[in-house]
């Protein structure tokens, strides 16, 4: 007999044999692209704005692992049909393993194949991020894998269980009455006169069976379909022991091990990635009668469904209190935050109009349903610099986390560099574009000469090195570029105007009537005060605020 979704082997097992070195597994990933939606869209559940989950800046699926436990898929099929139609992630892949072995799951979700010698980097994203279901035998130690702090052990999904061989009331009592047999007692099958009796594989009816259908179990020490352990083998020197046949349609559960509890076990990284989902698989958690009643519904309507999918969906329909229960609270829309650097201290917090004008802006966008209707602006309003030099270090590091920074008053022309800086953005030109400006301005007024006054530390004052060059290439003079050092001392509102009598003084000894200034406004009116004074003289004065004395009667505009 041959099934693409599950395996029918007859084993034939002496209890005290080991598991068959081939043993029948594998690992898939289902596709989920192509399944049917649960829920009408915005009709019985609110339709969510889709979402990424994005790890060290990529995007990156949602990994859920499951196994061949119908609990375990049922389970894992509804966490999918909340994570793509309550929660908006799209990109959730189910990869569906054989095994049952939570040491390979585990390796699987940490990325360690030896824990001795596990050195995963912070950035290696795991194969799966997620399990439901992992079941763990009493004796098994997960706290060596915790240690790692590459996986979190958010709880139990459902009461205490275990897996175990059964055997019938009524079939117990048939072969104790008939044959003084005892069947409900594990020394009975060490027995080879018990073992002998349940021996099937020399009945016609079951070999004929097979070799209609073929055989599944084609591994290494698999006859005719059948594994034998070298125990039980009747030509292993004439000492082979009678043994029972077992068949089963999962061989992978077929040992001498008890399960306790299935373990929700997850990702840690996830609750930073993607902690929406991170908090679902800690709702999601089943009492013993809730858990009874999803194993009665799989039961009943497995004959009635085509696919886990459709029957974890019927199961969500029909148990919209368990639904409510699971349901995390998701906001509206993502959040998409943009940094903005405004000083709001200090001397320089005379532009409070610059925040009060993004914060509307920002209210305008999130209000209009054209413009990013998806997701929800918000502004982190960070206290910094406004210029282009104490800029860059803080637009280096935005590209690393994706956040857009905008500036209102970096004029650097260094900041144009798409590839260098993708997330900066402003609201000015940059200054390279002056020197055009200038160029035209020069010529309409028929100005030949040109000087430029700076402070020393604008280093992204460059633009004037072009400026110098074009002036050159149309005949034009540019007289110098006189710097003066910058005073600390103007955080403070401390500029003196005779500090800048020896810079004034140099530029008009050269002849210079037209000059470009690049400073700040203290260094502009103490620049403002000292050439008064030196065009009009020291006479009687009216000191004004920075130093600057004009004669009495007289306005300075």
């Amino acid at each position: 007999m041959r099934s693409s979704s599950w395996c029918l082997c007859i084993l034939a097992v002496f209890l005290s044999a080991s598991s068959p070195p081939g043993e029948c597994r594998y690992v898939s990933i289902g596709d989920t692209s192509q399944q049917e939606n649960c829920f009408k869209k915005g009709v019985e559940q609110p339709e969510p704005a889709p979402r990424i989950m994005y790890v060290n800046g990529r995007a990156h699926n949602i990994v859920v692992e499951t196994s061949q436990r119908p609990t375990h898929q049922l389970v894992t099929h509804m966490f999918y049909i909340m994570v793509t139609e309550l929660l908006g992630y799209r990109d959730v892949d189910i990869l569906t393993t054989s095994s049952i072995d939570p040491e390979s799951s585990l390796q699987r979700l940490t990325g360690c194949v030896d824990l001795n010698g596990c050195n995963v980097s912070d950035d290696y994203v795991p194969e799966t991020m997620i399990n439901l279901e992992l079941w763990m035998g009493p004796s098994f130690d997960i706290k060596p894998w915790l240690r790692t702090d590459r996986i979190t052990d958010i709880g139990p999904l459902s009461p205490l269980g275990r897996y175990g061989w059964y055997v019938s009331k009524q079939t117990a009592q048939e072969y104790w009455s008939k044959y003084n047999m005892v069947l409900d007692h594990w020394r009975s099958y060490r027995s080879a006169k018990m073992t002998s009796q349940l021996n099937l594989l020399k009945g016609d009816k079951l070999q004929g069976h097979l070799s209609r259908g073929g055989y599944l179990c084609n591994f290494t020490g698999c006859r005719n379909g059948v594994y034998r352990s070298p125990l039980c083998d009747p030509l292993r020197d004439g000492r082979g022991v009678p043994c029972a046949t077992l068949i089963a349609d999962f061989p992978a559960i077929i040992r001498k091990v008890f399960y306790s509890q299935g373990r929700e076990v997850a990702w840690t990284k996830l609750k930073d990635t993607a902690p929406d989902v991170n908090h679902l698989v800690e709702k999601m958690t089943f009492s013993q009668q809730e858990y009874g009643k999803l194993l009665e519904f799989y039961q009943n309507k497995r004959q009635q469904h085509k696919s886990f999918h459709q029957m974890a969906c019927s199961f969500l329909h029909d148990n919209k209190a368990l639904l409510r229960q699971f349901s995390v609270r998701v906001a509206d829309k993502p959040l998409l935050h943009i940094g903005g650097i405004f000083p709001i201290s200090g001397i320089y917090n005379r532009v409070g109009g610059v925040l009060t004008a993004a914060r509307m802006a920002i209210d305008s966008i999130n209000r209009k349903e054209n413009i990013l209707k998806d997701f929800k602006l918000e502004i982190l309003e960070g206290d910094g610099p406004a210029c282009t030099e104490t800029l860059e270090p803080i637009v280096g590091v935005a590209q690393h986390y994706n956040t857009p920074i905008i500036s209102y008053s970096a004029e650097g022309a260094l900041f144009s560099k798409r590839e260098k800086y993708p997330y900066f953005f402003r609201t000015i030109p940059e200054n390279h574009i002056y020197r055009f400006v200038y160029l035209k301005l020069l010529q309409a007024l028929k100005w030949r000469r040109l000087a430029a006054l700076t402070e020393d530390g604008h280093k992204y004052s460059e633009y004037l090195n072009l400026l110098h060059d074009d002036m050159q290439k149309l005949g034009l003079n540019f007289v110098t570029n006189r710097k003066f050092p910058h005073d600390h001392g103007t955080h403070n509102g401390t500029h003196r105007s005779q500090d800048m009598s020896q810079y004034l003084a140099d530029l008009k000894s050269r002849n210079a009537r037209i000059i470009i200034g690049g400073f700040d406004e203290d260094a502009a009116r103490a620049i403002m005060c000292e050439a008064y004074r030196q065009v009009r003289g020291n006479s009687q004065c009216a000191q004004l605020p920075g130093g600057c004395c004009v004669p009495r009667g007289r306005a300075v505009g």
